[in-house]
């Protein structure tokens, strides 16, 4: 088990906690409090007093950081048509790169999907 640290900062029933994660938030008396995590899911905590007997309810998920996130996998390649490059544009169709392309009266596309045929609402670490 790795070492730990917490700092709390109290200012009558509220009260602020430092750890290496970061600065969490929470209210409340002492058998009692609601807050904030420091990895900013909310939440309720409930003890008996004296007895090192307590319970925690937390609500939402973990924030990531952009780096923990998945990357994106290959981009597919455009097939070309009439010998012309997938840089290139046929006129009267727009381009991905201009502005009616990104408007939001058009749909969106599919959302991908892995390799294995998984859905991206079932892959479990997204």
């Amino acid at each position: 088990m790795g070492w730990r640290f917490k700092k709390p900062i109290n200012f009558g029933g509220f009260r602020l906690n430092l750890s290496k994660r970061g600065v969490g938030m929470s209210w409340g008396f002492p058998m009692f409090r609601t807050g904030v995590s420091s990895d900013g899911r909310r939440y309720i905590w409930i003890t008996v007093p004296r007895t090192g007997l307590s319970w925690v309810k937390y609500f939402g998920n973990k924030t990531s950081s952009p780096a923990s996130l998945p990357q994106p996998g290959p981009q597919p390649k455009l097939a070309s048509s009439k010998g012309q490059s997938p840089m290139q544009t046929t006129p009267g169709v727009p381009s991905l790169s201009s502005p009616q392309a990104n408007s939001p009266s058009q749909p969106t596309p599919n959302p991908p999907v892995q390799q294995g045929g998984t859905p991206w609402w079932r892959q479990k670490n997204i």
